[in-house]
């Protein structure tokens, strides 16, 4: 695990390029310590995929959640934000971290879903101390002492986050990913449509459909389950960088780039775009979403 420090420009990139490599070689598959499938091949062709948002100011909901593969109480939650998703479409955004006591692989797991970023992100947000538990726009709600809040109270928050149905910003988002070396590069262009004050911005990658170990009920494991939504990396850091201040009808171009793990499956991972307040309050005032490949 591991966290990579990468630079911020100014610039938005949306060229897009292509080249083929003569290489004939099948992807080769070795393993870590937890069992981590590492891929060792060029692909026959080299090329770089582009993918376009259409973003409004219509504002969406940020859900996290804490789960580990040791944590069977956590299918109930995995099974709430499925019916959440269905329910609200592309208008839910989820991210599942792995963390806290019963994250850690079984012997028979491929891979170990547990990161450093992980555990400095939702302990920024206010990790709670068992599960499932999550967090809606990072809001905390009356009552509560952190935004992590316990399953039987998931219904009545994200109602609240439905809710609000406008924000004070638009995201417009660009990536590129080089399928050769797995870079990828990002660019953001924010619209605001208030005066804005100083903001955090931050970018996820979350893969899913993961097949892998899961405590399904106490003494059962299952060797197949589907994980969704699962947390790989923050960048260019775990907790976001600035976005600065924007007057209403403006906007800035934000741009950052990262490398991604070559044993993650690019087709079905997503980047994930966070604008949330600064200091105090950690809530989401904007959120999007887009496939990479």
């Amino acid at each position: 695990m591991r966290t990579i420090l990468l630079f911020l420009a100014i610039t938005i990139i949306i060229s897009c390029e292509e080249e083929t490599v003569d290489n004939n070689s099948t992807p080769t598959l070795s393993s870590n310590n937890f069992g981590e499938p590492k891929k060792s091949y060029t692909p026959n062709t080299c090329k770089v995929i582009t993918s376009l948002d259409n973003p409004t100011f219509a504002r969406k909901i940020l859900a996290e959640e804490i789960s580990g593969v040791r944590c069977s109480e956590c299918i109930a939650g995995h099974e709430k934000f499925q019916t959440f998703k269905n329910f609200y479409g592309n208008r839910l955004i989820t991210i599942n971290y792995h963390g806290l006591s019963l994250s850690s692989p079984f012997g028979l797991s491929i891979q170990d879903f547990r990161s450093d970023q992980a555990d400095s992100i939702y302990n920024n947000i206010g990790a709670p101390g068992f599960y499932p538990f999550a967090a809606f726009n990072r809001v905390q709600p009356s009552g509560e002492v952190i935004p992590f809040i316990g399953l039987p109270k998931w219904n009545t928050q994200i109602l609240a986050e439905a809710n609000k149905t406008t924000s004070d910003y638009q995201i417009d988002l660009v990536s590129t990913l080089d399928t050769c070396d797995f870079t990828l590069e990002v660019s953001t262009t924010i619209h605001a449509n208030n005066n804005t004050t100083e903001k955090q911005l931050s970018f996820y990658i979350i893969e899913n459909n993961i097949e892998d170990a899961q405590l399904v009920s106490i003494g059962v494991n299952s060797e197949d389950y589907i994980h969704q939504s699962v947390f790989r990396k923050a960048f260019p850091f775990a907790l976001g960088t600035i976005l600065p201040s924007i007057q209403k009808g403006k906007s800035t171009d934000i741009s950052t780039k990262t490398t991604l793990d070559s044993y993650w499956e690019t087709k079905n991972s997503q980047l994930i775009v966070v604008i949330s307040e600064k200091n105090g309050s950690k809530e989401v005032l904007q959120v999007e979403q887009i496939s990479i490949h």
